[in-house]
């Protein structure tokens, strides 16, 4: 997963890119986690593209542990970690996006928004294209596209053999994970929390006001998670 810095965000440091690689090979079928169908939830998938599309069902209604079977096993628990954090720091944002529209309503709420979080999550980032897959022998990559963004990307998948001749399944291989970033992120979500208590209980504050709020509580944690994303990884 490959966390940006903020477009429109003034409290992000412009350099702090923050790397969370999951991943990283005919006609477009774009796949949201709307179209997979009750159906392909309620079998098991065989192929690797209906793996990816119940991941990503699984993904968007919550199911992780339904999700843990079809993830490599080396990766599993970070990537599931992850997910739930992201939940909660979107939900934290949420919340606060409401705030300060209640509280100072004149305010462009997009510059503390950190939705777009949601398109930079690999192939669990909200709009995602298939493109197509390429299957050799017990390996598989599904070339996807991220909300129009290019250069595409490509999701390693590997087939996991059962024992007792029972069909194998496709599994998801994550690429390099950065645990760390999980409490990082999760104080973020606390933070925000505290944000919209704070802007919840005021009674009108104006858009510094707002600002300052913002930047005294979540600069520090966010010049943290930049940092941990750059520290080399082996």
């Amino acid at each position: 997963m490959r966390f940006p810095s903020a477009p429109v965000w003034p409290l992000l440091p412009a350099s702090a890119t923050l790397v969370f690689v999951m991943c990283s090979a005919g006609c477009r079928q774009p796949t949201s986690p709307q179209e997979a169908s009750a159906a392909s939830l309620a079998n098991p998938p065989v192929t690797v593209r209906q793996t990816f599309d119940c991941l990503r069902a699984w993904r968007a209604q919550g199911s992780y542990e339904a999700m843990r079977s079809y993830v490599d096993q080396d990766a599993g628990e970070d990537l599931t970690d992850l997910l739930i954090v992201v939940d909660e720091l979107l939900a934290a944002n949420a919340g606060a996006q409401q705030a300060i529209h209640r509280t100072c309503p004149q305010l462009d709420t997009r510059q503390y928004d950190l939705s777009y979080l949601e398109q930079y999550m690999s192939m669990f980032s909200k709009d995602v294209t298939y493109i197509r897959d390429v299957q050799k022998g017990d390996e598989a990559i599904i070339t996807v596209q991220v909300a129009d963004r290019i250069p595409l990307m490509d999701l390693r998948f590997r087939r996991q053999h059962e024992p007792r001749g029972q069909p194998g399944r496709w599994v998801y291989v994550p690429g390099q994970s950065m645990p760390e970033l999980v409490p990082l992120l999760r104080d973020v979500a606390r933070i925000l929390d505290q944000v919209t208590l704070v802007l919840s209980a005021s009674k009108g504050m104006g858009p510094e006001d707002v600002r300052h709020e913002f930047e005294v509580r979540l600069r520090p944690g966010l010049k943290r998670i930049a940092a941990a994303a750059q520290v080399p990884r082996h």
